[in-house]
């Protein structure tokens, strides 16, 4: 059987007018109701999409919807567009592109009646996760440029078998895949990026006031310990995290972003703003380990490679520190070195369970062919990191900084996060003295 795996937002239906409320737990929760009562719209990119979907479950072929929204938006959004679709055929929260794909499977064969074995997929998409996922089970995709946010160029890095304008070549892949002329073609992500093998390194773990951080970070609101603590949390919740969904010209423009909360849609801070406050605790920290002279600071890459978010916050954070510090320290002559980059996704830190150690990071860490530095010899290097929850991905870096000429001299290296995770509940002191 062919199996046509379809996300949704931005590909079967535009639903950009939704994006605040599903960046929010309060917003996940209320958003069918804004449906229903349509305070909100969305609508399908073409009636012919909906017709051909809808005419896509006969023998030998069937369509199903894979997406990282909630299951009960997605069928609502299915049904409110005229999409058709059995609900078990139907997947939700599937954390693209690390989408855990045996259990997917399982759950096909009991709603199709037949073996996985016996299964073809195109992946359809209009983001570069998609696309990703679609090399993670060795399947052929469909880069689906109509609704996508993501500049075309770049989403081409992530090797999308074919590209869609419209509904004329989304349809010519389709009746080429279900012909057997599209297929999968594995490609070696590797070559585009210097990799060093991780028996090749001297292993570095920064550790003590090797590391500093701007805030503490709780991350369940029950063991809150004061206002500090909650307003960290919304801090990250609310600018840093959703800040990725924006592209770099919003940010570099100090706009805000639109969430939707307990009191409704509201403007929260931009993220320019908010790293020109943490700037002052960064500086105090500075000062604290006295940092001078040529100073790089390196920004931590995501989980996922480069041109799966439309931004990257704490990229952009490093190169505003980068100018801000040099011009307010004599003695500081700062600037960003954003050269690491993820080769192939790997699961977040905060999905993972268990002890974190740098091997896990390293096999799918990279660097931009011929970026060492040439500005000479580097007094420090600060690996700059959003959530520091354990220091796995700063000695990953520290420790092909380290074992590499890629930056000249002989740089102390530090770490510096803007929030550090801590978990109250599990410390014996008074917080209720606090």
């Amino acid at each position: 059987m062919r199996v046509l795996l379809f996300d949704l937002d931005f590909t079967l239906a535009n639903t950009a007018a939704c994006l605040p409320y599903l960046t929010t737990s309060r917003g996940r929760e209320r958003v069918i109701e804004a449906l229903d009562e349509e305070e909100i719209a969305v609508r399908s990119y073409d009636d012919r999409l909906v017709e051909s979907f809808n005419d896509s479950f006969r023998d030998g072929l069937c369509a199903v919807v894979i997406s990282d929204s909630p299951k009960a938006y997605c069928l609502k959004i299915l049904e409110i567009c005229g999409y058709e679709i059995d609900p078990k055929l139907v997947f939700g929260n599937q954390k693209k592109p690390m989408v855990d794909f045996e259990t997917l499977q399982d759950s096909l064969e009991d709603a199709l009646g037949i073996d996985s074995d016996e299964m073809e997929f195109l992946v359809v998409g209009d983001s570069p996760k998609d696309i990703y996922f679609a090399h993670r089970i060795q399947a052929p995709s469909v880069f689906a440029a109509w609704g996508s946010r993501h500049d075309l160029n770049s989403a081409q890095r992530s090797q999308p078998t074919k590209i869609a304008r419209n509904y004329e070549q989304l349809q010519a892949s389709i009746v080429d895949f279900l012909n057997g002329e599209v297929v999968f073609n594995q490609y070696d992500f590797y070559s585009d990026f210097d990799f060093r093998e991780p028996e090749d390194l001297d292993w570095v773990e920064l550790e003590g006031d090797s590391i500093g951080n701007a805030r503490e970070y709780v991350p369940h609101f029950e063991h809150y310990r004061n206002e500090n603590d909650r307003r960290a949390s919304r801090d990250l919740r609310w600018v840093v995290k959703p800040a990725k969904n924006y592209g770099v010209w919003h940010h570099r423009r100090n706009q805000t972003m639109t969430l939707f909360g307990a009191g409704g849609m509201f403007e929260t801070r931009s993220l320019k703003s908010l790293a020109g406050i943490y700037k002052r605790d960064f500086m105090e920290w500075l000062d604290e380990v006295d940092v001078h002279g040529k100073v790089l600071i390196v920004p931590i890459p995501p989980s996922v490679p480069e041109e799966c978010n439309l931004s990257n916050p704490v990229s952009m954070i490093a190169e505003w520190w980068s100018w801000w510090v040099t011009e307010a320290l004599d003695d500081v002559d700062m600037s960003s070195f954003d050269v690491f980059r993820r080769i192939v996704p790997k699961q977040p830190s905060h999905d993972t369970a268990g002890a974190r150690h740098l091997s896990d990071q390293l096999p799918t860490l990279g660097v931009v062919p011929g970026s060492n530095f040439a500005d000479g010899d580097v007094d420090f290097v600060i690996i700059l990191d959003d959530v520091l929850t354990s220091s796995s991905h700063m000695n990953a870096i520290a420790s092909i900084i380290h074992s590499s000429n890629l930056i000249p001299g002989d740089p102390e290296i530090l770490g510096y996060a803007l929030f550090k995770t801590v978990h109250p509940e599990n410390d014996d002191g008074d917080w209720d003295a606090l």
